[in-house]
């Protein structure tokens, strides 16, 4: 539990050391732009209605952080990876309103000695959520932008306890509903830009499949911390970003459970591409090693790649 503060206040640190940064530097008129469409769905351009992506991510996991924090490789003959295809949109509202929504489908694979090679796919859990921009970028001069987000994930996945792969390789995503809140503060100073985000989760609770007892995943506290450059003007943008997380301890029937706390944190390094005035097309390789720092606990350790295009109407 020590390494686990140690690292959300490290984290916390560094957000405000960045907080302080960017509310110093100098304004620009494209800050609006260099940003939005760099990690996930990202954020409408000035004058977009709307936009609409196609984001694909094949994940393998290499183990998994167990409940003590100790990295447990899988066993040999074992392997564990899915591939989750997201189809995503976003409608401008008005000025500083934005819709947006995101239905995952997921394929599975599993493979065991003895039991073979096995793969399922389904439905993930589709999200919908809302986007204020308290701030727009460069609304005043020498002020970060500042943004809130509200989302709801649906139950629409496969859990664990309802797969009926023999090796859950048709699980799909934790089909609880999930009611989540975030802000991000983001300045530009051309071609740099930095972004400072933190969120919280809260899942409601679930009957299990199984034995019908009532469960609820703990409530979740996410930062991150991000930057990035833009290599050829309105074209080209590099960016880094660095997320944690923990998660309180799942309760089944109200009662905390041992040993499900969990911590992580995952480093991605992406690029987007605008290659026409509507179309771009976002690449990114990321890995949750960096959870080891935070004394990651009931985590995987996955190495994953992304391709996305997004076109803006």
């Amino acid at each position: 539990m020590r390494s686990c503060r140690e690292g959300i206040l490290a984290c916390l640190t560094a957000v405000g050391v960045v907080l302080s940064a960017i509310a110093a530097a100098p304004a620009h008129a494209a800050a609006c732009c260099v940003s939005a469409s760099v990690f996930g769905i990202g954020r409408l351009l000035p004058w977009e209605p709307a936009a609409f992506g196609l984001l694909t991510t094949y994940a393998n996991s290499t183990g998994r952080y167990d409940g003590d924090g100790i990295y447990r490789a899988f066993p040999a003959g074992y392997r564990e990876a899915e591939w989750r295809t997201d189809i995503w949109g976003m409608a401008r509202l008005s000025e500083k309103w934005q819709a947006f929504g995101r239905v995952p489908w997921v394929v599975g694979f599993r493979s065991a000695e003895g039991a073979g090679d096995h793969t399922g796919q389904g439905l993930g859990d589709v999200q919908l959520g809302a986007r204020w921009d308290a701030l727009l970028p460069g609304e005043i001069h020498r002020v970060p932008a500042i943004a809130f987000t509200a989302t709801v994930t649906t139950p629409t996945s496969t859990r664990a306890e309802q797969a009926k792969d023999l090796l859950a390789a048709d699980a799909t995503g934790r089909g609880a509903w999930v009611l989540g809140m975030a802000a991000a503060v983001e300045k530009a100073w051309m071609p740099w830009f930095a972004r400072a985000e933190g969120g919280v989760t809260v899942p409601l609770a679930f009957e299990r499949a199984d034995t019908q007892e009532s469960q609820r995943y703990g409530m979740g506290l996410q930062a991150g911390l991000s930057g990035g450059v833009e290599l050829r003007p309105d074209k080209l943008v590099l960016a880094l970003q660095l997320m944690a997380d923990r998660e309180a301890a799942t309760l089944l029937e109200n009662v905390p459970q041992p040993n499900t706390t969990a911590v992580g944190g995952t480093a991605s390094l992406a690029l987007s591409w605008k290659f026409a005035f509507s179309w771009t097309l976002m690449g990114n390789i990321a890995t949750d090693a960096p959870g080891v720092w935070l004394g990651a606990r009931n985590r995987p350790e996955r190495w994953a790649g992304s391709l996305g295009l997004r076109f803006g109407l």
